[in-house]
């Protein structure tokens, strides 16, 4: 994961709402406030088009605080595990003796 979603930050501003709240568990569906009307309404905010300008800097933003190194800066080591699995995924698959022995 190298960005934040609209999910991701409406989940963020529902769960800061519930901890300011008096409510006991989250979310309470028995309380006054709908937390998932919350939610939905967060998210089809930040996914329209004619508030995008704001958004993007919104997640612009929230990016640069969570992301602060993206992966075109990131220098990956020779022995490093990622550079381990991407040599096993460009490396041929070998072909099973059986199947080779019939050809």
């Amino acid at each position: 994961m190298d960005s934040v979603t609209a999910g991701f930050l409406a989940y963020v501003a529902v769960a800061v709402c519930c901890v300011l709240s008096s409510e006991t568990s989250f979310p309470s569906t028995s309380g006054l406030f709908n937390y998932e009307q919350f939610y939905n309404d967060i998210v089809n905010h930040l996914n329209d088009p004619t508030c995008q300008p704001d958004n993007d800097e919104l997640f612009k933003w929230w990016n640069s605080q969570l992301f602060p190194e993206t992966e075109a800066d990131f220098e990956e080591e020779p022995e490093s595990m990622v550079a381990e699995l991407r040599q096993q995924a460009q490396a041929p698959w070998p072909i099973p003796e059986y199947l080779a022995s019939t050809h």
